[in-house]
């Protein structure tokens, strides 16, 4: 059977036996030691907007300014983007204190991300607003999404790599596609804007709200049932075998498939 491994912020797919081609497909496990496959892990603080105070955990965010223009949004991203080797990145954010107006904001945006702005309002950015229950791309005016949210609630947001979609929860409960194709914008992104407005950001060091892991059993499951569904002769199969135990570095096991299978050494 498929087996997801979590790493931080997503999980990645393995799977033994019959499906060979499908374990072909695996994403590789999480590599700490490089850093554009380990994923977030707390707030950026050399990147944070300064009209916010991230406070020593680097994972609670609380809106200081004055909010008394447009341009006066307090954002941070986090210190890296999602892992490219995870099938699904997702972070939530716990609205601690919704402040004056609840002016809050979650979403991706990409490297160059303007931290005066919220997610969504940018260019190669993403965002589900808490003030209106908007949805946003590169737009000042949003469309109707999810519905409002603030103090207490939870929020998250996901990037699905396989089939290129975001999508937001509230409370444990999924939204929805949000957004298809997006360019890349993979670093999680929150922009504050009230006075008081105090979030707490959960990259995957403590349980999400969301069942994360149904989602994967979910996705698992129909990943198998299209691969039963495609026939494949024999030699396919045979060659998919080889291939796997190849990549897997299994030699011994090769070559007594080989044997078997009456098949000329790989």
């Amino acid at each position: 059977l498929s087996q997801f491994h979590y790493n931080r912020n997503g999980y990645t797919l393995h799977s033994p036996g019959r499906a060979a081609g499908f374990a072909i497909m695996q994403k590789t496990t999480w590599d700490p030691t490089e850093d554009e496959e380990a994923g977030p892990s707390e707030v950026n603080t050399t990147k944070a907007s300064h009209l916010v105070k991230v406070h020593k955990d680097k994972l609670t965010v609380t809106y200081n300014g004055k909010a008394n223009h447009i341009q006066d949004v307090g954002a941070v991203q986090s210190n890296r983007p999602f892992s490219n080797k995870v099938l699904i990145g997702y972070f939530e954010m716990t609205v601690v204190n919704a402040g004056a107006k609840g002016c809050m904001a979650i979403g991706l945006g990409n490297s160059s991300f303007n931290n005066m702005r919220h997610p969504g309002w940018e260019h190669g950015s993403y965002g589900y607003h808490g003030d209106d229950g908007r949805k946003f791309n590169h737009s000042s005016r949003g469309e109707p999404y999810g519905g409002k949210y603030g103090a207490e609630d939870v929020v998250g947001c996901g990037l699905h790599f396989g089939t290129r979609e975001i999508f937001f929860t509230k409370n444990g409960k999924n939204l929805g596609v949000a957004f298809t194709d997006p360019g890349h914008s993979y670093f999680p992104t929150v922009g504050l804007h009230s006075e008081g407005e105090t979030v707490t950001l959960n990259f995957g060091e403590l349980p999400f709200v969301f069942p994360l892991d149904e989602m994967l059993r979910e996705e698992r499951d129909k990943l198998q049932a299209t691969i039963f569904r495609v026939p494949l002769a024999v030699s396919e199969v045979n060659e998919l075998v080889r291939a796997y135990l190849w990549h897997e570095g299994h030699i011994g096991a090769l070559r007594s498939f080989e044997a078997a299978a009456n098949l000329p050494p790989r």
